[in-house]
């Protein structure tokens, strides 16, 4: 899975679990702002910046696929597993 799908996979549960509205991951993610945990404000920092890195065609290489497989299951376990109601 690529990194523009899973970030939007990861948006698309930020607002079915959370109700963050916003236009994409980023907007999502800077609205959610401290509703988060910190370990998730960090990870979600990291996939953001490496989706602008990712455009770029020499700072794209740059960008450590297994890191960010990781910070994308990380969030994606904690979302799956929150319930918004209770929050």
């Amino acid at each position: 899975m690529d990194l523009d799908a899973r970030l939007d996979r990861i948006a698309a549960l930020m607002e079915e679990r959370l109700g963050i509205r916003g236009e994409g991951f980023e907007a999502k993610l800077a609205r959610a702002g401290r509703s988060l945990p910190r370990k998730l404000r960090r990870e979600g920092a990291l996939l953001a910046e490496a989706r602008a890195m990712a455009e770029h065609p020499k700072l794209g290489r740059r960008v450590d696929p297994r890191r960010l497989r990781k910070a994308a299951r990380v969030f994606e376990r904690y979302l799956t597993r929150v319930d918004g109601s209770e929050r």
